[in-house]
């Protein structure tokens, strides 16, 4: 007789593993040593931050704050309108912190910057993310020879190495501006030990409790 399967679920989340990541990031950190540097930040930006590329690109120098090494995210590019607006209608931002192998880019990057978008086209204007795309990162992924996926699983990879490593869901939450807990617990299942640690949450049987030849009775008082 056939047994039909429960449905998991768990649902897959398409992203690099920790050392395919680092190996792209240090195939492109020697790529654009010397020209084009920007590229390689933008990378460091979203795998080290888990932050949209509408988020990146729609970055302020006045938003990074590296005596306290954190980001502030306010803003985002809407593509339908053309402009960059506030990240949430009600205007709310989120803090990120700056790891260390992002620090030293950045500081090098902002020397001298006050104001102004971080990454922008010669215009001054956001980034187009299809020209990005098709002069950078297809390419890129090609010849560091690493899976090819879409940039939003920079966010993705960014997620699951922050649970893999012992981060906390909802801290992660606050980090990738999540507004319901749902949404960032796709990831929860990467922690560590995620079902082992809970497994003494219920552990009926461990040690029976006789009272006068009988079962003792949870009584609520409340």
């Amino acid at each position: 007789m056939a047994i039909n399967r429960l449905k998991s679920d768990v649902i897959p989340i398409e992203h690099w593993s920790i050392e395919q990541a680092d190996h792209f990031l240090a195939y492109t950190e020697q790529k654009y040593a010397s020209r084009n540097t920007w590229a390689h930040l933008l990378y460091l930006l979203a795998l080290n931050t888990g932050a949209r590329w509408g988020e990146i690109i729609a970055l302020d120098w006045a938003d990074i704050d590296l005596i306290r090494r954190q980001i502030c995210i306010r803003q985002i590019f809407d593509k339908t309108l053309g402009t960059i607006r506030a990240s949430t209608k009600s205007g709310r931002f989120r803090i990120v912190g700056i790891s260390e192998a992002l620090f030293e880019p950045l500081a090098e990057s902002k020397f001298g910057q006050i104001s102004g978008l971080v990454f922008k086209n010669l215009a001054s204007k956001p980034m187009d993310r299809w020209n990005f795309m098709r002069r950078h990162f297809y390419f890129d992924m090609s010849e560091a020879k690493v899976p090819r996926i879409r940039f939003h699983s920079l966010r993705h990879t960014y997620a699951t190495a922050f649970m893999i490593n012992g981060g906390n869901i909802y801290d992660l939450q606050k980090l990738l501006g999540h507004s319901s807990l749902k949404m960032t617990d796709h990831y929860s299942h990467f922690s560590p030990g995620h079902a082992s640690q809970r497994a003494n949450v219920v552990n009926l049987g461990r040690r029976l409790s006789v009272i006068e030849g009988g079962f003792g009775m949870a009584v609520d008082k409340s």
